[in-house]
């Protein structure tokens, strides 16, 4: 029996790495429509929630406190999908980088299941609507709407685009065709980072777990030097960055590489 799984995550903000996952939700059904298994857990993102996220998802720090972190929670949603599972959701890219990233970050196996875009097939066969986002789809077909922005319930909605489009007459071979098919090792190319040659310690320095030292303009003209401990390297839309907590910092920051200068590593305290 093929199973689907609709599945929607919150997060800290709009870019992987840089931003981290807060919730992580799925619906595992059938093509007749039975629901077959829920997935539903908060995480601890490791770093504050900003307001403007909570005022959408109306998910607060006080929530994550004491939940597991993202490794955890993924470990679990690998036991939750079946092999064979067909993945589906709304902007898969959003969902797909940013869980694969997580997966990444945590060290843990990319899952191999297929990604489905519900957004392009809304894009295709659904006519006279004035846009494709979930809200609109939601009130254009009169589904279920206990609200939007928690995981669980707009993978609930994702379920129900999909299921409609079923039944207005599309078969799976169809929906297959225009669903803009991926899968999470997409998420990779967040971390080909190529380094300047000026700029190399920094791959040793994440390497050796080194303390590191370097330049920062934190703004323009502006130079500082700063001590971290760096966690890796990664892409963003427009620039290339190193993820390091500062000495004494509490949480991860993003440090564009290009105005960073004269990294030097540091002596480990063990050494």
């Amino acid at each position: 029996m093929k199973t689907f799984v609709a599945f929607d995550i919150e997060s800290t903000g709009f870019e992987p790495v840089k931003n981290r996952m807060v919730e992580l939700s799925a619906v595992k059904f059938t093509l007749d429509g039975e629901v077959l298994g829920e997935f539903d857990e908060l995480m601890d993102p490791g770093i504050p929630i900003p307001e403007g996220a909570s005022k959408v998802n109306k998910i607060y720090d006080e929530d994550v406190r004491g939940k597991p972190d993202s490794g955890q929670i993924l470990e679990k949603f690998t036991e939750f999908l079946d092999d064979d599972s067909i993945l589906i959701a709304h902007n898969s890219e959003f969902d797909c980088l940013f869980i694969g990233s997580e997966y990444q970050l945590n060290k843990l196996p990319l899952p191999a299941n297929e990604i489905w875009d519900s957004l392009t097939l809304s894009r295709r066969f659904v006519r006279n609507i004035m846009n494709h986002k979930m809200e609109t789809l939601v009130h254009h077909f009169g589904f279920r709407a206990d609200g939007f922005h928690r995981a669980l319930v707009d993978s609930y909605h994702v379920m129900n685009l999909f299921l409609r489009l079923l039944s207005d007459g599309h078969s799976v071979q169809d929906l297959e065709e225009y669903a803009s098919r991926r899968t999470f090792d997409q998420s990779k190319e967040l971390f080909a980072v190529q380094l300047p040659l000026n700029l190399m310690s920094l791959k040793k320095s994440i390497a050796k777990a080194a303390p590191l030292q370097f330049e920062y303009e934190e703004e323009p003209g502006e130079k500082v030097q700063l001590e971290v401990t760096a966690h890796c390297l990664f892409r963003g839309e427009k620039h290339q960055f190193l993820s390091a907590t500062r000495k004494d910092g509490e949480f991860p920051e993003s440090f564009r590489l290009d105005r960073l200068s004269k990294p030097k590593l540091l002596p480990s305290i063990s050494s």
